[in-house]
């Protein structure tokens, strides 16, 4: 498979400048692309570890996964929406005991003088 990749990459550079040539690459780069794209598509890693045949979790997350830029700033989005929630509920809570310790101190006590 090594010689079919060289010889497409040959083929293509054949078209290009020296500057804008692809280089050659493993038919390992494949399985890595498969199993980032998988984990993007969100698949389960177990089910990606079963599609690589690994015989452990962890080769499979450490060796063909890793994690683009857009997908980072996605997953940061997803957790600022979250703390952005948090906080409004805060706001509303600590609200809601500013305006009962207020009201409980503009209360007005009847006295009743007993006898």
């Amino acid at each position: 498979m090594i010689d079919a990749i060289k010889k497409i990459v040959d083929e293509i550079n054949l078209c290009k400048d020296e500057l804008e040539q692809f280089e050659t690459f493993t038919p390992h780069c494949f399985r890595h692309s498969f199993a980032t794209r998988c984990f993007e598509a969100g698949i389960p890693p177990k089910t990606v570890q079963t599609y690589l045949g690994h015989a452990s979790l962890q080769m499979t997350m450490d060796l063909y996964t890793s994690v683009l830029s857009n997908q980072k700033q996605d997953e940061m989005k997803k957790l600022e929406t979250v703390l952005d929630n948090v906080f409004e509920c805060g706001d509303s809570i600590a609200e809601e005991k500013y305006n009962n310790k207020i009201l409980q101190q503009n209360k007005i006590v009847e006295m009743r003088r007993l006898g």
